[in-house]
């Protein structure tokens, strides 16, 4: 029986559905020890970013999807932008 007080979070949790969201268009994943979590998620196309890297992304750096599709976090698509004034100089140059 668990201790009273203690939440049941990720798998333990009655409502857990594998790890992975949807939320304003992005797959979020649960990770909840990441710099990056919100509430316990990261978004998957910054972890995929990440591993091309081979690095943490700085608190700056955005992830731009090219083809303007949130869920498409195929390497291909993304591309990494310095800072959001970066980020939104390429949606500008694209008419958003």
């Amino acid at each position: 029986m668990p201790e009273m007080g203690l939440a049941r979070t990720g798998a333990k949790h009655h409502n857990w559905r594998g790890g992975e969201i949807q939320d304003q268009g992005y797959i979020w994943i649960y990770n909840p020890l990441h710099p990056r979590a919100r509430r316990q998620y990261v978004r998957r196309a910054d972890l995929i970013m990440e591993g091309m890297l081979g690095r943490p992304l700085e608190d700056k750096e955005v992830v731009h999807h090219k083809n303007r599709d949130r869920k498409d976090d195929r390497p291909d698509n993304l591309q990494l932008c310095a800072d959001r004034s970066e980020h939104m100089s390429i949606h500008r140059k694209d008419g958003l």
